[in-house]
């Protein structure tokens, strides 16, 4: 579900901080999409565990004239 850094809008990225360590890159997916359309999910993962590190970032859709993807929602 990764894609190239370069790739990433900050303007409609969203940190996710304090994640139990069961949530999945899906289940995040699925919570993200009741804001809106979602690009990507990354939840940094431990290289040796494979567990993910308690946090991530969502990419939503952004579009013209939008401050950012869920920020409309959060207000």
């Amino acid at each position: 579900m990764s894609r190239p850094q370069d790739d990433r809008n900050q303007e409609a990225t969203v940190y996710l901080g304090n994640l139990d360590e069961r949530c999945t890159d899906a289940l995040i997916w699925e919570l993200m999409l009741q804001a809106g359309p979602v690009v990507n999910v990354h939840l940094p993962k431990d290289r040796i565990s494979m567990a993910h590190q308690g946090y991530g970032f969502s990419l939503g859709e952004a579009h013209k004239g939008q401050q950012g993807l869920f920020r409309q929602k959060t207000t």
